[in-house]
């Protein structure tokens, strides 16, 4: 699966972030239905990414701290350390046995190796603003 629940998740706590707040992890949890301690693990993610900013304390929370325009769902995935190869054997050690016996030309990883290169393409497309972008009922 290439969006993970992890991915899922953080993308839907960066749509309660994308509202200008701070929020406590907490808050965001509970709001976007994500389990608590899974919750965590993704905000740190996201901050050690640069893609929010956690202030601890008192009067701490999070808060986004990345321009979602500019942002992609390439690089969310990569900060979230997402493995978005569609194939193991693009794997630069994978050891393939159909390649080994062809004299290391393999038709299927020529092909793998360009549906990469255009997903790769499509994911850097998209900015997390059009992924996050708070709509109303009546504009669906």
């Amino acid at each position: 699966m290439l969006i993970t629940r992890e991915t899922d998740y953080a993308l839907r706590i960066l749509s309660i972030l994308a509202l200008g707040q701070q929020f406590t992890a907490g808050e965001l949890c509970e709001q976007e239905l994500v389990p608590r301690q899974f919750g965590y693990k993704i905000l740190k993610k996201l901050d050690r990414g640069g893609l929010i900013e956690i202030t601890r304390g008192k009067n701490g929370g999070c808060r986004l701290a990345c321009d979602l325009e500019e942002t992609t769902l390439y690089h969310l995935m990569r900060v979230i350390g997402e493995d978005i190869r569609i194939s193991a054997c693009m794997i630069p050690d994978y050891e393939c046995r159909r390649r080994d016996n062809r004299g290391g030309c393999c038709t299927m990883n020529q092909k793998f190796v360009s549906l990469q290169k255009s997903l790769n393409q499509e994911l850097k497309r998209c900015t997390l603003s059009e992924l996050v972008r708070q709509t109303s009922p009546d504009s669906r």
